[in-house]
């Protein structure tokens, strides 16, 4: 019996890692990126969410590195990494802004639209990088060319460890440059929705647009996509160019207004169970969908559950065994076990 228990006891931890880590299960515990702004001319910013119930300070902690047209070595060059500082309220964002307020300041060839130079005065952030140092043996200024983005470029949010620096999230791929729909990269391309993401054959995602983070996105992105991988929608919501006014919130499925993860599971059943081929599923919420995962942490099956507060899930032909449902609802996610005799 004791054997038995352990045996459960570490299934479950197994699947709730591997869930975890595939973003199906709320992680909710280090900051991530959560909206990306492209803008016309100098007209850049990248907003950082707090998912946690407690403010984090980025003094010394954190950084934004720029992976330059592909580059892997970016993170040693000061001008591609830019301290940030601070501190990032429970639940809250903090936006990093380029500095082109003043016209007459070095590289400031254009400054900001006057509405993302209002919203950048009012949120949690501040400006970086007045200057643009496009002569490597010149002095170069930390910073100088981090937040100076054109579609092409990867990004990582990175998290100081002792001496060592690691990626908390990553946007984009880090040692791949998208080209343009002539196969080149002059004019620059950028990264699209349809495989294989980098030949410019579709409408650009990271080129002049705003992207927004999914709300059901809890944690960043700790590996850097393979090449010819990275398919931004499956992320990301696209808006159109110099749209500024989401900056400064962010909804996400962490928010501390939800429902907590073991309130809502406290509140959602299954039933019969065990069960056959199908069950029912219901909750206090509304349900969104619910998705049904195999102890090897493969997805069986996804049911649209249309804003309903029950439903009957149908998975014919399913092998015996135990598997854990995934009930996504308006407030949050609840996890159950089901076993199918």
């Amino acid at each position: 019996m004791k054997k038995h228990l352990l045996t459960i006891l570490l299934l479950t931890f197994s699947l709730s890692h591997s869930f975890a880590q595939s973003g199906v299960l709320p992680s909710c515990n280090e900051l991530f990126f959560s909206e990306y702004v492209e803008g016309s001319f100098n007209n850049k910013a990248l907003e950082i969410y707090n998912p946690t119930g407690a403010a984090v300070s980025l003094d010394g902690a954190y950084r934004i590195v720029r992976w330059d047209n592909g580059s892997t070595t970016s993170d040693l060059d000061v001008r591609y990494v830019q301290p940030i500082s601070g501190s990032v309220p429970a639940y809250g964002t903090y936006v990093a802004f380029l500095d082109k307020r003043n016209p007459s300041s070095t590289g400031a060839d254009t400054i900001l639209f006057s509405d993302l130079l209002a919203i950048a005065n009012s949120v949690n952030g501040a400006f970086y990088s007045p200057v643009y140092d496009s002569d490597p043996a010149l002095p170069n200024t930390q910073g100088s060319n981090t937040l100076s983005f054109n579609g092409d470029d990867a990004f990582s949010l990175q998290k100081k460890s002792g001496n060592n620096w690691s990626n908390v999230d990553i946007f984009a791929v880090i040692g791949e440059r998208p080209l343009n729909g002539n196969g080149g990269t002059s004019p620059n391309g950028g990264w699209t929705n349809v495989a294989p993401y980098t030949d410019g054959q579709n409408a650009y995602w990271t080129k002049d647009q705003t992207l927004v983070r999914h709300s059901n996105v809890t944690t960043g992105t700790t590996v850097n996509p393979g090449l010819n991988q990275w398919d931004v929608s499956a992320e990301w919501d696209s808006l159109a160019m110099n749209t500024f006014t989401n900056l400064g919130s962010h909804n996400c499925s962490c928010n501390a207004n939800a429902i907590s993860e073991n309130e809502l599971s406290a509140k959602t059943t299954v039933y019969p169970n065990p069960a056959s081929d199908n069950f029912f599923v219901k909750s206090s919420e509304n349900i969104s969908k619910v998705e049904v995962w195999n102890i090897s942490g493969q997805l069986v099956s996804t049911i649209n559950a249309d804003n309903k507060k029950a439903v009957r899930i149908f998975v014919p032909g399913i092998s015996a065994g135990l598997y854990i449902a995934v009930i996504h609802t308006q407030a949050g996610t609840a996890v159950k076990k089901v076993t199918i005799r």
